[in-house]
């Protein structure tokens, strides 16, 4: 994984060095765009600029809050997940047209809330608890602060003033999901209990392992001035 950080952060740089000074862009054209999108990292705001036909930078910020419920062997979660990126990324158009490569950083800021409230005799771990022993079990999924990120994307009208569609299918590698479970009943405390909680753990943390590498789907306009 940090072969693949280093790769996408070389690449950018590399090609910020290499292309920037190719190809001179028209006058009239800025370089400048701003833009809105949707997709599976939350609704996004983007600022980008071309410093020249073949290459460009965009900084964009997503957010977004959805619920969805999470279940183990024997618990079922209630759970809010909170996308929130920053990006930086790169922009190589290889060819004359609207296609690109795109690699950079991300700030990643993902997180899953988890709530439990089990109303019945509860396995955890490899031991079965009452209600009353287990309380609320309360949970948190982070991932690793800056994860790289790598996709193929499309912009139109890159050359000149006006409107432009944008579209991004590409991968966050956010690393293996992070998490941390707490209970309130009689036997938070209990080392045997806290024990089995760890397995808990492990056995959420293996239901949302999709997410180290996280799907990005987006589309949305830009206006370029």
């Amino acid at each position: 994984m940090r072969l693949i950080t280093k790769t996408c952060f070389s690449l950018a740089a590399l090609a910020a060095l290499a292309l920037a000074p190719l190809t001179a862009r028209a006058q009239s054209d800025s370089g400048l765009a701003v833009g809105v999108g949707v997709g599976t990292d939350g609704i996004s705001g983007q600022l980008s600029y071309m410093f020249s036909d073949s290459f460009g930078i965009r900084a964009k910020g997503s957010w977004f809050r959805i619920s969805k419920g999470i279940d183990t062997s024997n618990v079922h979660y209630d759970g809010h997940f909170r996308p929130q990126t920053f990006d930086l990324l790169a922009d190589l158009f290889p060819f004359d047209s609207a296609f690109r490569f795109s690699a950079g950083g991300v700030y990643n800021r993902n997180r899953v809330t988890l709530k439990a409230t089990p109303l019945a005799a509860t396995t955890i771990g490899n031991v079965t608890y009452t209600p009353a022993q287990l309380g609320q079990i309360n949970g948190r999924i982070d991932f690793r602060s800056v994860s790289p990120y790598a996709g193929l994307g499309i912009t139109t009208n890159r050359r000149g003033p006006g409107w432009q569609f944008i579209a991004d299918a590409g991968v966050i590698f956010a690393g293996r999901p992070r998490v941390d479970l707490t209970a309130t009943g009689l036997f938070a405390n209990d080392p045997t209990f806290r024990s089995n909680l760890a397995l808990e753990q492990q056995r959420v943390a293996d239901k949302i392992d999709w997410a180290r590498f996280y799907p990005v789907v987006k589309i949305g306009v830009a206006y370029h001035f």
